[in-house]
């Protein structure tokens, strides 16, 4: 109980401070405390827990915003079938379960060779019944969410949702990278999305399938960055990292479908580093010579700690033009941080 408290008090002193940022009419900086006749100031506190403190009252918003949403869809539905003279079962059958269409194998596929069964699993009739049947249920999901969030954006054009919610607002982080980091995209595209990232972890691979999004939607307008950030606890995140790092050395057009295939390894093996070599075309002698020599050591523990200055503190963490985006959230929110980007270009 005590616990529950001090977190409680804790989130609604992240969100008054945080709110006095956001409304601050002055750049001075203003005292949160004294200790004797030192002065802490809110510059100081802003400097080095800026994100901390964005991402505690960012949290709260985004449930309260959830709850609206599911609130505000469930009336706008139960009116729009009321209307129609229909059950909420029978509006729903006919606008929604009755628009939904069964995955094809071109949509199935490339789910299953990329995070099906491996090995001797894959050889197993059962296990790929069973996932195949488990990619099936999350297309299908996926496609009535898109008709669902179709609907509501038709019927709020009639009836009108507005949010009376303070959105956080998130800390400009001044992030910086180099011309030796990989890069996707134009050279003076006017959005720079920074991504720090682990080859090993499963929230990072999720994630990749949203920023190719990203890259198509906004082709020309956006450039990719990726930092690498291996955590400690996954073993196979540094060598994974260094085995791209040699791709990039040889040829950096070639990181990044060798980032591709790291990601899409279940075991991240030296004996997949070395095939993946040889796929995408590298001379492998010199790839072997680079990772032997292990010369990304410093450039890695180099992105490790000026990450943490910036704020990361796991993975996958990425900066839309300096603010901040913690996870593998879905398109909409990297959508939504890239057009307050545009906007502020032009």
């Amino acid at each position: 109980m005590r616990k529950s408290i001090l977190i409680f008090v804790g989130l609604l002193l992240s969100s008054l401070i945080l709110s006095r940022m956001a409304h601050a009419t002055d750049t001075r900086d203003v005292a949160v405390a004294k200790v004797g006749s030192t002065t802490l100031t809110q510059k100081q506190m802003q400097d080095e827990l800026g994100v901390s403190l964005y991402e505690a009252q960012n949290q709260v918003y985004q449930m309260e915003k959830s709850w609206i949403d599911q609130k505000a869809k469930q009336i706008l539905f139960d009116q729009a079938s009321q209307e129609a003279g229909l059950t909420r079962t029978e509006w729903e059958t006919r606008e929604i379960t009755g628009h939904i269409t069964m995955p094809s194998d071109d949509e199935i596929q490339p789910l299953m060779q990329q995070y099906g069964p491996k090995g001797a699993e894959a050889n197993d009739p059962n296990k790929v019944n069973q996932f195949r049947q488990q990619v099936v249920g999350q297309l299908m999901s996926q496609k009535r969410m898109q008709i669902e969030n179709q609907l509501v954006e038709d019927l709020e054009k009639k009836v009108p949702v507005e949010f009376v919610l303070t959105k956080p607002i998130a800390p400009h982080i001044d992030v910086t990278y180099s011309k030796d980091d990989p890069a996707l995209g134009p050279t003076n595209a006017p959005v720079t999305l920074i991504e720090f990232s682990d080859f090993q972890c499963p929230y990072c691979k999720r994630s990749q399938e949203t920023l190719k999004q990203l890259e198509s939607a906004y082709k020309g307008k956006i450039k990719m960055v990726m930092r690498e950030y291996p955590l400690p606890f996954h073993d196979r995140a540094r060598p994974a990292a260094e085995a791209a790092l040699c791709a990039q050395e040889q040829d950096p057009a070639k990181f990044w479908p060798y980032h591709d295939k790291l990601f899409a390894s279940p075991t991240l093996s030296d004996d997949e580093f070395k095939q993946f070599a040889k796929d995408v075309g590298l001379n492998e002698k010199k790839w072997e010579q680079c990772m032997m020599r292990k010369n990304y050591d410093a450039r890695i523990e180099k992105d490790i700690a000026e990450g943490q200055r910036f704020g990361v503190r796991g993975t996958p963490a990425f900066f839309v033009n300096g603010f901040p985006i913690s996870g593998a959230q879905p398109f909409n929110v990297f959508d939504e941080a890239i057009k307050d980007a545009l906007n502020k270009k032009s």
